[in-house]
């Protein structure tokens, strides 16, 4: 059974290219942008990636910029609404 609560990430990148995010040295999820000011794209991280991740554990999160030249964010929250 997935757990109840995920973690969703939400990217915005102001010009193309790539944001990479891994978590602990494994790849998260790769975000591609191909146009300029594009919207926010957010999804939910495979609930069973991180199994082994408990509330409380230290985490390092690394995001690999490509071919991007302008302003980026990449932000990882809990979310709680049970998803999938």
């Amino acid at each position: 059974m997935p757990p109840t609560t995920c973690l969703r990430l939400d990217a915005l990148s102001s010009t193309p290219g790539e944001l990479r995010v891994t978590v602990n040295g494994r790849e998260l999820a790769t975000f591609g942008s191909y146009g300029y000011g594009e919207p926010t794209i957010m999804f939910p991280a495979d609930p069973y990636a991180f199994a082994d991740i408990h509330p409380g554990t230290h985490v390092t999160v690394t995001v690999t910029p490509s071919y991007v030249t302008g302003p980026w964010m990449v932000g990882m929250i809990e979310d709680g609404s049970g998803y999938p």
